[in-house]
C-alpha cells in the first residue's frame, strides 16, 4: 500500500487483493477488467469491474488519505450494512483507485457474530442514493462512464428485488423491478439477471393467484 501511495499520489484509495477464508475453504476474489498475475496500478474503470467481479475493495486491505475523507465525507452514521461499499463508491466517483494483486490481508468470513451473518437485507442498498444523486447532478459526465455507474446501480437494485421475491413481497418486487427497466441494462450479466427475475416474479405471481382463487 505504501508503494502504491508513492507511485500514485493522486489516487483516492489504495487497496490490495485479499484471501477469503471460511472454515476449511479459502479463495481469492475474482477481479475483472484489470490485468492478472502480479499487476498493480490504477483500476481502469472501478464501476465496470464491480459489475462483474467480487468486492474490489475490502475494508481490511485498503488505506485512504485523510484529506479524501475530508472532501467526500466520512462513513455514514447508522448504516447497519453496506457503509464500506458506499464509501468506496463515493471515493471512486471523484478519484482514481490504485490496486495491487498482492494478497495483503485475510478475510475470515466465519467469525461468530459477524454482521454479514446477523444482519439481513431489508431495504435498498445505501449506495444507490449516492449513485443516483451523482448521476442527477453530473449531466456532462462521459456517456461510457455514466453507463457503468448506472449498471453498477442496477446490480444493487436487482439484489433488492431478489430479496423481496424471496420474502414473498411480490407486488413490491414488481414495483421496484420497474425501476430497473431492461432497456436501461447494458451488460450481459445484468440483462440476464433482469430477465431471470422477471420470469421468476411472473411465475410466482401467477402461482399465488391460482392458489388464492
Amino acid at each position: 500500500i505504501l508503494r502504491l501511495r508513492e507511485k500514485y499520489p493522486f489516487a483516492g484509495a489504495y487497496a490490495t487483493s485479499y484471501e477469503e477464508r471460511e472454515g476449511n475453504k479459502s479463495k481469492i476474489p475474482t477481479f475483472w477488467f484489470i490485468p492478472k498475475r502480479n499487476w498493480e496500478g490504477i483500476i481502469p474503470d472501478y464501476f465496470k469491474s464491480r459489475i462483474y467481479g467480487d468486492y474490489r475493495i475490502w475494508v481490511g486491505a485498503v488505506a485512504t488519505p485523510r484529506y479524501v475523507f475530508e472532501e467526500v465525507g466520512y462513513f455514514l452514521e447508522g448504516a447497519k450494512r453496506g457503509g464500506d461499499t458506499e464509501m468506496w463508491a463515493r471515493i471512486a466517483l471523484r478519484y482514481p483507485i490504485a490496486f495491487s494483486r498482492y494478497i495483503g490481508a485475510i478475510y475470515y468470513k466465519d467469525i461468530p457474530g459477524s454482521i454479514m451473518h446477523t444482519h439481513k437485507v431489508k431495504e435498498k442498498h445505501i449506495v444507490l442514493n449516492t449513485l443516483e444523486k451523482f448521476l442527477e447532478n453530473s449531466p456532462d459526465i462521459p456517456q461510457r462512464r455514466k453507463k457503468y455507474i448506472q449498471e453498477y446501480a442496477n446490480r444493487y437494485k436487482l439484489m433488492y428485488v431478489n430479496m423481496l421475491i424471496k420474502t414473498g413481497k411480490l407486488e413490491k418486487a414488481r414495483v421496484h423491478l420497474k425501476e430497473c427497466h431492461l432497456r436501461d441494462c447494458h451488460t450481459i450479466k445484468i440483462i440476464r439477471r433482469n430477465i431471470g427475475l422477471h420470469c421468476k416474479l411472473v411465475f410466482l405471481m401467477i402461482k399465488e393467484k391460482i392458489f388464492a382463487g
